[in-house]
């Protein structure tokens, strides 16, 4: 239980084989806040490593085993922000909703 992680399917399946040791596990634990200086999302919606991070081996591998700086990760952006809009709207507004799930639906066949 203690590995069990909150992640999509890819996700998931990349970081399956990557091991890190105890001191540097906090720094990637999508769990945790710590994951949260170690990464950050630029006015583009790509995911980059901060500054500060930029030359720890540990973020690094972590990054590029997860594709983090693959476009699909702005499209997994983007799609979690529509589902939370037509979350939103589609009680008041369902016509809206209809919409936005056309668009989502477009962008998951894009997205896979």
């Amino acid at each position: 239980m203690e590995n069990l992680k909150l992640s999509c399917y890819n996700c998931n399946r990349a970081k399956s084989d990557f091991e890190l040791d105890d001191d540097n596990k906090y720094k990637v634990d999508p769990d945790g806040q710590e994951i949260c200086k170690s990464f950050y999302r630029d006015d583009n919606y790509y995911i980059r490593i901060n500054k500060d991070f930029l030359e720890d081996e540990s973020v690094k591998a972590f990054y590029i085993k997860l594709g983090f700086d693959r476009q699909v990760r702005r499209l997994d952006y983007l799609l979690v922000n529509m589902y939370g809009l037509r979350d939103s709207v589609q009680k008041d507004k369902p016509e809206i909703g209809m919409q936005l799930n056309k668009a989502i639906e477009l962008i998951k066949k894009r997205r896979w």
